[in-house]
C-alpha cells in the first residue's frame, strides 16, 4: 500500500496498480485466515481487516480511473461500498470515501446524473458524521457536486451550489483560494450565468497563478488563459480575447490528451468553440489580418475538436495491448511514464502553491520544478524519436489538424470535402473542394433541433418492425432540414462534385446520402403501387453525389497518405453465418446438405429485418442467447462469386467462423475482408465492456477464446485491405451507440490496417443487404476505375429505382426506395 501511494504520487499507475493488487491479494488472505489467528486482547476485530481490504480496494478503483480503465474502476469501486455498507454502514467513514471514489469513476464516465447522485450522498454523510459545512473533507466534497452540476449542464443549480459554498467560508481567504479562486467550473458557471466579469476575475488569477509556477508556456497555464479568452470574448473585448485564444490554442492542441481525461477534453472543446465562434465574428473586420485566412484557422480548431475521440480511442485501446514490436513498446511505455509522471508532479506542485505559505517549502517547490521540466524534456525527446522511427504509428495517435493545402493535396479530382461543427446554438459548416475556393458558413441553429430531427429519421429507420406494416413513412421534411444546416450552407464549395467526403458528428446515426436537397410533399401511397415506390421521385442527395465519411480531416489525410495495398494480395475472405449454439451448429449442418450445389439461384424472399439480440431487458446475457443470421451465408457467396473468390478457400461459415480463425490467419494478403454477423455494443452481453462482433461460440467451433472479436482483439489484426465490410446490425454503433461515423469497430479496423470501412447503421432488411453489398461490388468489378464510394452509390440508386421485392406470383410486394432498405450502409475512409 505505502509503495502504490508513492507511485500513484509519481504518476507510475501501473506500478501503483501492480503494488495494490498485491496489497488488495494480501489483505485477502488476511481475512480468509482470520478464524485460525489465535486472539489475543491486541488482536484487531475482523471488522477492521475487512476495513482495511476493502479502504486497499477503493484505492485500486482510483487508480484504474487515472489510467483510463473506467469500466473495471466502476466495478471495482462498487465491490468496495458494497462491501464496506455490509460490515460498517453507510455512514461510516471508509464507506464514504468508497462512495466518493464511485461518484468521481462515474463522473468521468460522462455519467454526471448518476455521479451528482452519489456526490449529493457523500455531502449528506460527511455533515451526519459530524464534520461541519467548513471542514476541508466536506467543502471539498460540495465543490465537486457543484462541479458535476455544472458539467451536467446545470448551471443554475451549480451555481447555487458554489455561491452557498463561498457564502459558507465567508473571510476564510485560505478555503476561498484551494476551492474557488481558480475553479474552472465555478468560472465557467458565471460565465453562463451571466456574469463575465466575475468569472474574468478568477480566470485573471489563475492565470497569474499558473504562470508564476509553470511560466507562459506551459500547457497548465495554457488552459485558465484559454478560457479567459472566453471571458474575454463575452465581454465584447475582442483583440483581447484573440490574443489569449492564439497564445493558449496552440499549446493546448500541440499533445494528446492523457486516457480518461474526459473532463479536460470538455474543457478544451468549449474554448475551441469559442475561438471558432470569434473567428466568425471577425471574419468581416479588421481584426481578421491578424489571423490570416480565417475559414482555414476555423477548420483546424474544428478538426481538432472532432477527432479527439479518435485520438483518444486509440490511445486507450493500445495502452491494453502488448504491442508487437518490442522496441516500439518500450518507446511508448516510456513516453507514456513521463507525461503521467509529469503530470502527476504537477499536481502536487498545485496543490503545494495552493496551501497557506506558512506550510510551504520553498526548496520542495523548486525540486518539483526541476522533475516536471526533465520529465517533459524527456516526454518530448522520445516523442521525437517515436515519430523518426515509426511515423505512421506517431500520426495515427496524435493526428495533426491539416491546413486548406495539405488537404487539397490529399484529395482527387472530383471531390470535396465537406465539414460541419456544431456548438449549442451555432452549426459551422465548410466545403474545401479540389479546386476552387473554400466556402465557410455558420447557422443559427440549437443543437437540440439537430438532436430532434436526427431522432425523427432514426425512428423510421430503426422501427423494430416485424411486418410492412409497421414501417413508418420516412420523414422527408426532417430529412430536407437536415440538409439546409448542415450541407446546402456551403453549396458553393461542394457544387458539381462527383464526391463529397464529410466530416461531421451528425452522420453516425443518420447517412448523408438520405438527406432530400429540395423541399418536396411527403410520398403518398398510390393504389394500386408497390408500396415506397413514391420515394423514388425523392431527390435524396446520393443522387448528385458519391459519399464518403470520415472521423475527421486529419484521419483522411493519414489514410490517403497509406501506400497502395500489393497488387499480389488474393480478393477476398468472408467470415459469417456464426453458430451460438450445439443446436444451431446443427441447423447449420442440415441447411448445408440440403443446398443444392448447382444452383446458382436465390429464391425472392418477403420483408426481413436481420434479427438483433434483443438483452437490454434480459438480467443476464451470455453468447447462447444470440440469434443467428443464416441468410449472411448467402450473402458471403454471392459477394464471393462477384470477386471470383474460391468459396472453398475463402469463406468461413458456421463454425468456421470463429475468432480463433481470424486471429491466427494470414489477412494482409486479402483485399477485401467481409463480416457478416453481429455488432454488439458494450452491455449487450455480461461482462462486455467494449465494441464487439460476435463469432462462433468456442465451445461449438472447438477453439479456445470467448467467441467476441472485440475491438481490442481487432487492433491487434494485420491487414492490407481497401475495403472491410461490417454487414449485419449495429457496426456503426459502439460507443455512444452511433455518435461517430467511425466509431468502435469501424475505427479499430482502420488502425488494423483497413483504407476503408462499410458500416451499417441499423439492423438491415435480409434480402436488400444483400444486394447492396453484392451489387456494390459488381459494379466495381464491371468498371475498374471507380471509387468504393461511387459502387456503393450505384448499388443504392439501382435499389431505388429497382423493381424491388417480388411474390412467389412474381408480383411486386413493395419497393426498395425508403432509405430502411437502401442507406443502411455508410462508407468510412478512403472511397478509393
Amino acid at each position: 500500500d505505502a509503495r502504490a501511494i508513492l507511485a500513484k504520487a509519481r504518476g507510475e499507475y501501473a506500478e501503483a496498480e501492480t503494488a495494490l493488487r498485491a496489497a488488495l491479494e494480501g489483505a485477502t488472505r488476511t481475512v480468509d485466515l482470520y478464524p485460525q489467528w489465535p486472539k489475543t486482547e491486541t488482536t484487531p476485530p475482523l471488522s477492521e481487516m475487512i476495513k482495511t481490504r476493502e479502504t486497499v480496494r477503493a484505492r485500486l478503483a482510483a487508480v484504474l480511473s487515472l489510467e483510463g480503465n473506467l469500466a473495471e474502476a466502476e466495478a471495482t469501486a462498487r465491490e468496495a461500498l458494497v462491501n464496506q455498507l455490509k460490515r460498517a454502514g453507510s455512514d461510516s467513514y471508509s464507506a464514504i470515501e468508497s462512495l466518493e471514489v464511485l461518484s468521481s469513476v462515474l463522473s468521468d464516465e460522462n455519467r454526471q446524473d448518476e455521479a451528482i447522485e452519489l456526490a449529493r450522498r457523500v455531502v449528506d454523510l460527511r455533515l451526519k458524521i459530524g464534520l461541519a459545512p467548513t471542514d476541508g473533507a466536506v467543502v471539498k466534497a460540495r465543490v465537486e457536486l457543484a462541479t458535476d452540476l455544472v458539467r451536467a449542464g446545470k448551471q443554475r443549480d451549480g451555481m447555487a451550489a458554489f455561491d452557498a459554498v463561498r457564502a459558507d467560508l465567508g473571510h476564510d481567504s485560505e478555503g476561498r483560494a484551494r476551492f474557488l479562486d481558480a475553479n474552472s467550473a465555478y468560472a465557467t458557471a458565471l460565465l453562463a450565468d451571466g456574469k463575465s466579469e466575475q468569472a474574468l476575475q478568477i480566470f485573471d488569477r489563475a492565470v497569474a497563478r499558473a504562470e508564476a509556477t509553470f511560466g507562459k508556456n506551459h500547457p497548465a497555464t495554457a488552459m485558465p488563459r484559454g478560457l479567459r479568452a472566453v471571458a474575454l470574448a463575452r465581454l465584447g473585448r475582442q483583440a483581447d480575447a484573440l490574443a489569449d485564444f492564439q497564445a493558449a490554442v496552440p499549446i493546448l492542441i500541440a499533445q494528446p490528451l492523457p486516457p480518461g481525461a474526459s473532463n479536460q477534453l470538455r474543457l478544451l472543446r468549449y474554448i475551441l468553440g469559442a475561438y471558432m465562434h470569434l473567428l466568425n465574428e471577425i471574419k468581416d473586420t479588421p481584426l481578421r489580418t491578424e489571423v490570416g485566412d480565417v475559414a482555414e484557422e476555423a477548420f483546424r480548431m474544428a478538426d481538432h475538436a472532432r477527432g479527439q475521440s479518435v485520438q483518444r480511442a486509440v490511445a486507450n485501446a493500445t495502452a491494453r495491448l502488448q504491442i508487437a514490436d518490442p522496441n516500439l513498446a518500450d518507446l511508448a511505455r516510456r513516453e507514456q511514464d513521463a507525461g503521467q509522471g509529469a503530470a502527476a508532479l504537477e499536481s502536487l506542485l498545485i496543490g503545494l502553491v495552493a496551501s497557506p505559505e506558512s506550510e510551504r517549502d520553498p526548496g520542495a517547490t523548486e525540486r518539483l520544478r526541476r522533475n516536471i521540466e526533465d520529465l517533459r524534456k524527456a516526454q518530448v525527446t522520445l516523442r521525437q524519436e517515436i515519430a523518426r522511427r515509426f511515423p505512421a504509428y506517431s500520426s495515427l495517435i496524435d493526428p495533426k489538424p491539416p491546413g486548406f493545402a495539405q488537404l487539397r493535396a490529399a484529395l482527387r479530382p472530383g471531390e470535396s470535402f465537406v465539414a460541419t461543427y456544431s456548438l449549442d446554438d451555432e452549426t459551422f459548416v465548410w466545403a474545401i473542394p479540389k479546386d476552387g475556393v473554400a466556402v465557410f458558413a455558420s447557422v443559427r441553429v440549437a443543437r437540440t433541433e439537430l438532436a430532434n430531427a436526427v431522432a425523427a429519421l432514426r425512428a423510421s429507420l430503426d422501427p423494430q418492425a416485424s411486418t410492412l406494416a409497421d414501417i413508418p413513412p420516412f420523414d422527408v421534411a426532417a430529412a430536407h432540414a437536415l440538409y439546409g444546416w448542415l450541407i446546402e450552407p456551403a453549396r458553393e464549395g461542394w457544387k458539381g462534385a462527383k464526391s463529397l467526403v464529410i466530416a461531421s458528428d451528425w452522420f453516425g446515426e443518420v447517412p448523408a446520402q438520405l438527406l432530400v436537397t429540395r423541399s418536396v410533399a411527403q410520398p403518398a401511397e398510390a393504389p394500386g403501387t408497390p408500396r415506397f415506390s413514391g420515394y423514388r421521385a425523392v431527390p435524396f442527395l446520393v443522387r448528385e453525389a458519391a459519399i464518403a465519411q470520415v472521423p475527421s480531416a486529419a484521419a483522411l489525410v493519414a489514410l490517403r497518405a497509406l501506400p497502395a495495398g500489393d497488387p499480389a494480395r488474393k480478393s477476398f475472405v468472408g467470415f459469417g453465418d456464426p453458430v451460438f449454439t450445439a443446436a444451431q451448429a446443427e441447423e447449420e449442418k442440415a441447411e448445408l446438405a440440403a443446398a443444392d450445389p448447382a444452383s446458382g439461384q436465390v429464391a425472392a424472399r418477403g420483408f426481413g429485418l436481420r434479427e438483433s439480440p434483443k438483452t437490454d431487458a434480459m438480467g443476464h446475457a451470455d453468447l447462447s442467447m444470440v440469434p443467428r443470421l443464416p441468410d449472411t451465408a448467402e450473402e458471403l457467396r454471392e459477394v464471393a462469386a462477384a470477386l471470383h473468390a474460391d468459396p472453398k478457400a475463402d469463406l468461413f461459415l458456421g463454425p468456421k467462423a470463429n475468432e480463433s480463425t481470424v486471429e491466427t490467419m494470414r489477412l494482409s494478403d486479402r483485399k477485401v475482408v467481409m463480416f457478416a454477423t453481429h455488432g454488439l455494443v458494450p452491455g449487450d452481453l455480461d461482462g462486455l465492456t467494449q465494441p464487439a462482433l460476435a463469432l462462433s461460440a468456442p465451445e461449438v467451433a472447438g477453439v479456445a477464446g470467448n467467441g467476441l472479436l472485440t475491438m481490442e482483439k481487432i487492433l491487434g489484426l494485420k491487414l492490407d485491405a481497401d475495403w472491410v465490410v461490417l454487414s449485419a446490425c449495429n457496426t456503426g454503433a459502439a460507443e455512444g451507440r452511433g455518435a461517430e461515423a467511425a466509431s468502435g469497430l469501424g475505427r479499430a479496423f482502420f488502425y488494423a490496417g483497413a483504407r476503408s470501412v462499410l458500416l451499417t447503421n441499423w439492423p438491415v432488411e435480409t434480402v436488400s443487404a444483400r444486394l447492396l453489398t453484392t451489387g456494390a461490388f459488381r459494379h466495381q468489378t464491371a468498371e475498374r476505375g471507380i471509387s468504393r464510394a461511387e459502387a456503393l452509390r450505384r448499388a443504392e440508386i439501382d435499389l431505388i429505382d429497382g423493381p424491388g421485392a417480388a411474390g412467389p406470383d412474381g408480383k411486386p410486394l413493395f419497393s426498395y426506395a425508403h432509405p430502411l432498405f437502401w442507406a443502411p450502409f455508410t462508407l468510412v475512409g478512403d472511397e478509393g
